[in-house]
């Protein structure tokens, strides 16, 4: 029979800690929520749309390997909100990319619904400041882009534009232009 002694001897625990992946997300966020906002604003013609979804894609990816990898350093929230906001790119790089019929009102109501859950996920990630401050201002954008989406309002859609890149560190979610 084994004794406590020799089982607490062979045990061995050994972690592998890994960097924090939330600088490589909220550069991801940045560079790509300013360039959709001059889709949005007019800046970028609604014929650069492809191109634009040709560079969101490639954000998608790399949010999303933000997001496992915070998942992988067990932070289950950051995690979360990375792969949310991650899952986000793909919506607007697909619309930017295929166009297809009703999908404004489409993106706006799934922007509404996704501006509900980061609220409540705020509550969660009030410890983290960074990541509460990034859903501090990603409420409200989600919430002016989904209104604008769902009206048909450019001036409510500029707007979240605005807002968007007023503060791209902090933005972490776009409007799209359908």
């Amino acid at each position: 029979m084994i004794e406590q002694h020799d089982v607490q001897a062979m045990t061995r625990i050994v972690l592998r800690p890994i960097g924090s992946p939330l600088p490589l997300g909220f550069f991801t966020v940045a560079i790509d929520n300013v360039l959709v906002s001059t889709l949005q604003w007019g800046l970028l013609s609604a014929a650069d749309s492809r191109a634009v979804a040709l560079i969101v894609f490639p954000a998608f990816i790399v949010q999303a390997i933000a997001g496992l990898f915070a998942l992988a350093a067990r932070d289950s929230i950051a995690g979360t909100l990375m792969l949310s906001f991650a899952a986000t790119w793909l919506i607007d790089g697909l619309i930017f990319y295929v166009h297809p019929p009703g999908a404004a009102a489409a993106l706006g109501m799934f922007y509404v619904v996704f501006a509900v859950f980061i609220s409540f996920m705020l509550a969660s990630a009030l410890a983290k400041r960074a990541l509460a401050a990034v859903l501090v201002v990603s409420v409200p954008r989600f919430l002016i882009a989904g209104v604008g989406d769902i009206t048909g309002n450019q001036a409510i859609s500029q707007a979240g534009a605005v807002l968007a890149s007023s503060s791209p560190r902090w933005q972490c979610t776009r409007r799209s232009r359908c």
